[in-house]
């Protein structure tokens, strides 16, 4: 597969973006899609470079989608007692540094009792990985 990336400037409402063009292209030289996938960003985008490190950071979309399923899903997330705009983005920053640091150690986590009780209480059907946790 190949990836052919264009990147250039829109103005909308007198503001400018910058978009990014992405075809995914096939060994047989065809689209795998049928339409191109485009990106809009603020960042402004100069060159090739930039413009690939958008559809990276892209990428990481369904990541950090499944991380907020997870947090509605099983931690009931959406039912804050606390209303407080700060609180929320103070408790969502340690949740998430906490979980980072927890995905840096895992191979070790997994062995350690709590670890495995906190995978329990997900429903991980005896699973210990970092998901779960």
């Amino acid at each position: 597969m190949k990836c052919h990336i264009e990147w250039d400037i829109i103005t909308l409402n007198k503001k400018e973006y910058s978009t990014v063009r992405i075809t995914l292209i096939n060994r047989d030289a065809k689209p795998i899609y049928k339409e191109p996938m485009l990106l809009i960003s603020t960042l402004k985008i100069t060159s090739y470079l930039q413009a690939k490190e958008i559809y990276h950071i892209y990428l990481h979309r369904s990541k950090i989608e499944g991380v907020f399923k997870f947090l509605k899903d099983v931690l009931g997330w959406e039912e804050y007692q606390v209303r407080d705009w700060e609180s929320i983005k103070n408790i969502i920053s340690i949740c998430y540094f906490v979980g980072g640091y927890f995905y840096e150690i895992q191979s070790t986590l997994i062995e350690d009792e709590t670890v495995q009780m906190i995978c329990n209480l997900a429903k991980n059907k005896g699973v210990i990985s970092r998901r779960f946790f």
